[in-house]
């Protein structure tokens, strides 16, 4: 019987717990390193609510990691980046030193690679100047951007998600809703989208005519009963709208792309980039600015009469 994530980082824990050992005569015999070795039951107590912490944010924003040994730096920066909302910037120095613990602890317990369990301080370090936000807020994310990060990302379903959300120009909330039935012959249906708007996105273009040849396929394959028959209403995507994010985070920064540095700031950015190129290419086609705006406006689930918005989609350059 395979034991829960939660278990193993326990087990890690008590099998480097010395109780009874003196820390000083420790830091005596082998340096200021204490390596995996815990000492005190309070020490236990800290790593072992981190080990909750961490195993229940991962069940739920990664459910495929099943073993210490899958759980990889991109998991903890996304741990630390969803602490750093909540948290102050001294309890967060805490989770860090306690996330280096536990790593110890799983090397000597389980051979978990070091290099495998780091935590960028980036990630998590709090700035006070909400107006370098705001800013971030106005970027368009462009292709060679986009692409560069995905090279660097495992094929998974955060992944395959985020191609939705580049070709279509939807939300994080909403990509991860989709179901099924919402793969129609030449279009997306994005069902209760912001406010409670449904919506339909054609696939007017290569770029969605592939995308969503690709989802066809990769439904094809999901939401079965026990029977083989597929659940027309069961969801394509079985992750959160926050591992959508983390996902793309961690790979623009492994890619070196910290201009994107916010996890709502990379969402609206592919969805800006998509209504700069949506809203270009209609006018290419001959629209009007009011009729070209109006149609960008629907597939991103605004109104059409939402003429404020355009400076806020649409990039200039």
């Amino acid at each position: 019987m395979r034991h829960s994530l939660n278990s193993q980082f326990g087990n890690a824990i008590h099998s480097n717990f010395e109780k009874g050992q003196s820390k000083h005569s420790f830091k005596c015999e082998n340096g200021r390193d204490y390596g995996p070795t815990i000492f005190s039951n309070s020490e236990v107590k800290g790593l072992r609510d981190l080990a909750k912490n961490l195993s229940g944010f991962i069940k739920e924003n990664y459910p495929d990691v099943k073993m210490v040994r899958d759980v990889k730096q991109e998991h903890l920066d996304a741990f630390m980046r969803a602490k750093s909302e909540t948290c102050r910037p001294s309890t967060l120095k805490t989770y860090a030193t306690n996330l280096n613990k536990l790593g110890k602890c799983c090397d000597a317990r389980f051979g978990v690679p070091l290099k495998d369990w780091k935590v960028d301080p980036k990630v998590y370090e709090k700035t006070s100047d909400k107006s370098d936000n705001a800013k971030l807020r106005t970027l368009a994310m462009n292709a060679d951007d986009y692409k560069a990060a995905m090279a660097h990302g495992q094929d998974c379903q955060s992944k395959r998600a985020l191609d939705v959300c580049n070709a279509f120009g939807l939300r994080s909330r909403e990509v991860v809703k989709l179901r099924v039935m919402d793969v129609r012959a030449n279009s997306l249906f994005v069902k209760d989208g912001k406010g409670g708007r449904s919506r339909e996105i054609y696939a007017d273009t290569p770029q969605k005519r592939e995308c969503l040849d690709k989802l066809r396929e990769y439904a094809s394959t999901r939401c079965m009963d026990g029977q083989g028959n597929q659940i027309q209403e069961g969801r394509i995507f079985t992750i959160k709208k926050d591992s959508v994010n983390n996902y793309l985070q961690t790979n623009l920064r492994r890619a070196g792309i910290t201009k994107y540095n916010d996890q709502k700031t990379g969402i609206h950015a592919i969805r800006k980039g998509f209504a700069t190129n949506e809203y270009k290419r209609f006018r290419a086609l001959g629209l009007g600015h009011r009729e070209a705006w109006g149609r960008v406006s629907e597939e991103l689930g605004h109104g059409r009469d939402r003429e404020e918005l355009f400076r806020v989609y649409v990039s200039a350059k």
